[in-house]
């Protein structure tokens, strides 16, 4: 069923003529803040000493939780934001038709990145002994199958989106094999943070050259993150919407999800496997309420992140002048920003800690900075601010020419 502009509410095409630059900027802008909220994790991983102990209550200092911490906003935030964007085309007037081939063909596309230049940016180097499927791959297949279902009516498929978010959960600690005992390698993708030889998938095995010594790690197993995105298509609603009515309701939605996650925390509630407990010390006895599973993505999570998210997204509607463009600069080329920062800070990494011997730099193993968070703080920032001018200059050839650019 599709969506024409002259079946829009006169609201909704009003405001698409009038107001469509300020809701784009705003949607940049957010996009924009939690990309390069991201970078600072990616910093963290490559310049800095804690392996994976950022967030453990026990033993993490509340600086490095709370620089773990405030970048969980950026996968989900991403995610969803993939979803309203995809709903906004809609309601602007884009064919399913259109719309359909192009969230397909573009979640393949984020597929073969996944696969090439951002695993290379990850190990600085093409050997696929071992690969990581992260979130460019979670968000690739979610693409695709909300291309699928685009045919849907909007709400119906963010009813689906929230049914995954809010019931995903009740399979934790289901072997595989009970729930899709015919291929039970398929739910570990969906769902589970595993690893697996290759040779595991049996049509891939086939095609994979000594696929029985090639191991994968599913670190964003997809079917959460599928949740995100078709909830993010469904939040498309909300933006018919007129402007101060949207920003009312989204500010009131974020808070809402905020006050249902400590519903949910406080008594150890249902959707979260990862109990908080009280320490000696109240810090951690935070950081242990707030330390919520990511891999794969718990209810919990979810809404305490995505609350903040709607908040900002509310927020960030009254946003002008040079901050706003500063940020939106980044937000308009996200992935073009998330090719190039990876090797960057990663190369970054390994070149100041092996110096002189930069032969190195692409070896398994070698050193790393191991720098303190202030350091880690300035190399981000440093990074941030190099990677300015490519992007405003990639931004202007992408509104220019569009065509293949879209898809970066």
């Amino acid at each position: 069923m599709s969506t024409s502009p002259t079946q829009l509410p006169a609201t909704l095409t009003n405001e698409t003529t009038k107001a469509r630059p300020e809701r784009l900027l705003a949607l940049d802008v957010v996009r924009g803040l939690v990309i390069v909220l991201m970078a600072l994790d990616h910093a963290r991983d490559f310049f800095g000493s804690w392996g994976w102990g950022p967030t453990n209550p026990a033993v993490a200092t509340p600086g490095l939780f709370a620089t773990r911490w405030i970048t969980h906003l950026c996968a989900p935030t991403f995610v969803f934001l993939a979803g309203l964007g995809a709903a906004l085309s809609v309601l602007r007037g884009q064919s399913r038709w259109a719309g359909s081939a192009f969230l397909i063909s573009r979640g393949f596309w984020l597929i073969l990145l996944e696969l090439t230049l951002v695993k290379f940016g990850w190990s600085l180097n093409w050997n696929y002994d071992f690969v990581m499927l992260q979130v460019i791959w979670a968000i690739g297949w979610s693409m695709i199958a909300l291309g699928l279902l685009l045919w849907l009516p909007m709400p119906v498929i963010g009813l689906i989106g929230l049914a995954i978010v809010g019931g995903h959960n009740l399979t934790d600690g289901l072997a595989s094999a009970k729930v899709l005992p015919s291929a039970p390698w398929l739910w570990d993708l969906l769902h589970n943070q595993t690893g697996m030889l290759v040779n595991r998938i049996p049509w891939v095995a086939d095609l994979v050259p000594n696929a029985n010594r090639r191991f994968v790690f599913n670190l964003y197993p997809v079917l959460p993150w599928f949740g995100v995105m078709l909830t993010g298509y469904g939040a498309g609603l909300i933006y018919r919407l007129d402007p101060a009515r949207r920003r009312r309701v989204l500010i009131l939605l974020g808070f809402t999800l905020l006050v249902g996650f400590f519903a949910l925390r406080w008594p150890n509630l249902y959707g979260e496997p990862l109990k908080w407990r009280v320490f000696d010390d109240p810090d951690r006895s935070v950081m242990s309420f707030l330390n919520c599973t990511k891999y794969p993505p718990s209810l919990q999570f979810l809404l305490m992140t995505l609350g903040p998210a709607l908040i900002l997204l509310g927020v960030c509607e009254w946003t002008r002048g040079l901050g706003a463009q500063f940020w939106a600069v980044y937000g308009r080329v996200p992935l073009f920003f998330y090719l190039i920062h990876l090797p960057l800070l990663h190369a970054g990494a390994k070149l100041i800690a092996n110096w002189p011997a930069i032969e190195k730099v692409t070896e398994r193993g070698a050193a790393s900075p191991n720098w303190q968070l202030a350091g880690v703080y300035a190399a981000w920032a440093g990074a941030v601010l190099l990677l300015f001018a490519p992007c405003w200059l990639f931004g202007r050839l992408k509104r220019r020419y569009g065509g293949p650019l879209r898809y970066l």
